[in-house]
């Protein structure tokens, strides 16, 4: 079984969020490096997400989880600004979409 991660930097700490068929665990890591088969073949990508606004500077404030009965899972990590982050993964594509949500969304249930 094939795994897809998210590295995230809390503070000084890297953390690996791993996501597998019916499960999603965090670890501490080391800083990642560029994968040698970081391609779009292989599905390998950096995205970095200091950019998005309401993320970077801002505490996380609630992690909610969800999961299917087909395996898929899902995390919602929310910040102190409102904005709210939410990875998706897909077992039968093995791949996680990330979904960032405006915080005005979040008011509407």
């Amino acid at each position: 079984m094939r795994r897809v991660v998210a590295h995230l930097r809390l503070g000084e700490q890297w953390y690996r969020l791993s996501f597998e068929c019916a499960t999603i665990f965090w670890e501490a890591s080391d800083n990642p490096e560029t994968p040698q088969n970081g391609n779009l073949a292989c599905g390998l990508l950096f995205n970095d997400l200091s950019g998005i606004d309401g993320v970077v500077g801002h505490t996380i404030r609630e992690v909610n989880y969800e999961a299917s009965q087909s395996g898929d899972v899902g995390v919602t990590v929310r910040f102190s600004s409102g904005k709210q982050l939410t990875f998706k993964y897909s077992c039968e594509a093995v791949a996680t979409q990330l979904v960032g949500q405006p915080s005005s969304d979040l008011d509407r249930g």
